[in-house]
């Protein structure tokens, strides 16, 4: 079953997020809850980005651009 979470916004806050869900036909609940969770998701991926890192050396690594001349792609 759904809970709820109240948020507190400023005046503007509200007003600006109301914009963009009407501009993007979401209700304030679709627009904080998609939000939210992109935001989670970020996290997660850029601490996965991290560890896996940590787990190679930088001479293990090889930039998008040279991987594509390596393979005279670009």
């Amino acid at each position: 079953m759904p809970s709820t979470i109240s948020v507190r916004l400023t005046d503007e806050e509200r007003s600006a997020l109301e914009g963009y869900a009407t501009t993007y036909d979401m209700s304030m609940s679709e627009l904080l809850r998609s939000s939210a969770l992109e935001a989670v998701q970020d996290a997660y991926d850029l601490a996965i980005i991290e560890r896996a890192r940590k787990q190679f050396n930088d001479e293990d690594y090889i930039s998008h651009t040279d991987l594509m001349k390596e393979f005279s792609l670009q």
